[in-house]
C-alpha cells in the first residue's frame, strides 16, 4: 500500500453536519441532572429503573380503573375504599360494617383520609376540588 505524494497533500475533508450533535450539549439525566452515561438518558441504570417507575406512577394516578386494579393486585384494595352507612350516612375507610348499627356498608369508591380532620374522602371528589381550583 504505497501512497502517492497527491495522497499525501490532501487534507482529509471535514465530516458533513451542522456542527451541533444531538442537542446543544451533554445530556443530562432527568432524576438527578447528572451528565448522561454513554447513549444513555440516565447516569446509571438505578436512575433510569426509578424514571420508569415514576412514568407509571403517573399513569395509575389519573386512571381510578388501573389504580384499583393495582391496590387489588397489592392486596390492599379494602384499605383504600371508603365505605357508607346508608342508615347513618357516616363513612369509613377500610371498615365495612358500621360502627353504630353493626350492618354492611356500601361501597362509595376509592379514598384516603382527609388533610387535617382525618375524616374519609372519595378521591372522585379530591380530583373534582382540583378541577374546580384550576377553573
Amino acid at each position: 500500500m504505497n501512497a502517492s505524494v497527491a495522497d499525501l497533500d490532501r487534507q482529509p475533508s471535514p465530516p458533513v453536519g451542522n456542527g451541533s450533535g444531538n442537542g446543544a450539549g451533554p445530556r443530562r439525566c432527568p432524576v438527578c441532572e447528572r451528565p448522561a452515561k454513554g447513549r444513555s438518558a440516565y447516569c446509571s441504570d438505578a436512575h433510569r429503573v426509578q424514571a420508569h417507575r415514576l412514568r407509571h406512577r403517573q399513569q395509575l394516578a389519573f386512571r381510578p380503573d388501573a389504580l384499583q386494579a393495582e391496590l387489588r393486585r397489592r392486596r390492599q384494595l379494602t384499605a383504600f375504599t371508603v365505605y357508607a352507612c346508608d342508615d347513618r350516612g357516616e363513612r369509613y375507610l377500610g371498615e365495612q360494617r358500621c360502627d353504630h348499627c353493626n350492618r354492611f356498608c356500601r361501597v362509595a369508591g376509592l379514598g384516603g383520609r382527609r388533610p387535617g380532620c382525618d375524616g374519609p374522602v372519595l378521591l372522585t371528589e379530591l380530583l373534582g376540588g382540583l378541577a374546580e381550583a384550576q377553573q
